[in-house]
């Protein structure tokens, strides 16, 4: 079964006020209120699509492969996601300036090969 996880894309972007972001952006409180729930049973493509660009994702980024037996090399495969072990922001705020140097580095260096 799929199921929407719309918590570890807002975890990986940092984005602790998820709802007031949602709201920002243009979702009503109906909507957001019932995009942040664990139990979201739907979502319409418009809201999908708003969310992949507000969010910089995805919908592959959204979803997760529930705990149901799929055969090897299957493409949903690619939907088991693990979630984020660990805090960017706080990562950052901990390094020193020399290995943050380092991730600038590294950075500019992704940016480029797009």
């Amino acid at each position: 079964m799929l199921i929407f996880n719309s918590g570890r894309i807002f975890k990986f972007r940092s984005i602790n006020k998820k709802y007031a972001f949602l709201k920002k952006h243009g979702f009503t409180h109906f909507k957001a209120s019932h995009l942040l729930q664990t139990s979201c049973k739907g979502i319409t493509f418009k809201d999908l699509f708003t969310l992949c660009l507000v969010l910089r994702c995805t919908p592959n980024d959204l979803f997760d492969l529930g705990n149901v037996e799929i055969p090897a090399g299957h493409p949903l495969l690619a939907l088991r996601k693990e979630e984020p072990d660990m805090d960017i922001n706080t990562e950052i705020q901990n390094l020193s300036l020399e290995k943050l140097k380092k991730i600038t580095l590294a950075i500019k260096e992704i940016k480029n090969n797009e």
